[in-house]
């Protein structure tokens, strides 16, 4: 989350002063119909310093997808990822030889 705030705010910047954001580090963007991917920036060097996920706030959506996640077949893989506050369930059904996608 922090790298990401970190981006954010050069992003806001580079726009606020008519900069070119292709000098942000970490942000990737579409131009001219191409996709523009910046070098990555920098990592976080202590890792302990960084606060834990908000946890409480998701608490009641894992419990109300569990019961759907355990009573579909074919056997399923739920990937969840915590970004703050937001919560993404990605479900990846495997039916046979087909694979169905659902967010």
């Amino acid at each position: 989350m922090e790298k990401v705030k970190k981006t954010l705010n050069e992003f806001v910047h580079a726009i606020e002063q008519d900069s070119p954001v292709s000098k942000v580090k970490g942000l990737s963007f579409r131009y001219n119909g191409k996709i523009i991917h910046n070098p990555p920036g920098p990592l976080i060097e202590n890792l302990d310093q960084l606060p834990f996920p908000g946890y409480h706030f998701v608490t009641e959506h894992m419990i109300s997808f569990q019961d759907e996640c355990f009573s579909l077949p074919h056997g399923e893989l739920i990937v969840g990822i915590i970004f703050g506050t937001l919560l993404t369930i990605i479900k990846i059904c495997h039916a046979k030889k087909n694979r169905h996608w659902i967010q």
